[in-house]
């Protein structure tokens, strides 16, 4: 798992990428089936997670943002050059400066297109940034974003097309 430990807070960001409709070794289009080694989608996750992690820092340090504990999801699609674009807090935290914070670093992001399965175009993705004071805070949060994400896939199925990231 990825945590990064910035001045007061840690920050859980893009741990174990996951692309909850397309497998990790298989994705399906409509004209052909396209499998990815899990090697590479592993490499991707790691990349992606450290990459959210320095925004994530950067975000803190710069921007000036003082994320409280809590989860925020975001959401997004790419553009023609694989940064993120369309972005909406999908579900909030409850704390402004956390949001501005987790959308501030998704929005900082770049390679995405580089992920190892076939996207369409105007695929959502979506962040699910965790920042916690203690790592204990972080497990008991890492479970709540657990549960959130197994309700929200069973809830509809255009849900299962979305790539989630740090879930």
């Amino acid at each position: 798992m990825n945590t990064l430990v910035s001045k007061a807070l840690v920050a859980t960001a893009a741990v174990a990428l996951s692309v909850t409709a397309l497998s990790p070794a298989i994705a399906q289009s409509a004209d052909e089936i396209l499998v990815t080694p899990s090697g590479a989608m592993q490499n991707w996750r790691a990349d992606v997670s450290r990459d959210l992690s320095r925004q994530l820092d950067q975000a803190e340090s710069f921007a000036k943002y003082n994320p409280q504990p809590g989860i925020v999801q975001v959401r997004f699609t790419l553009d023609d050059n694989g940064r993120p674009v369309g972005m909406g807090t999908y579900r909030t935290s409850g704390s402004i400066s956390s949001d501005r914070a987790a959308r501030w670093a998704v929005r900082r992001l770049t390679n995405l297109d580089e992920v190892p399965v076939r996207v369409k175009p105007g695929t959502t993705f979506q962040a699910n940034v965790i920042f916690a004071e203690t790592p204990a805070q972080r497990d008991q949060l890492a479970k709540k974003l657990a549960w959130i994400e197994s309700k929200r896939l069973a809830s509809a199925s255009a849900e299962a097309g979305v790539i989630a990231l740090g879930s």
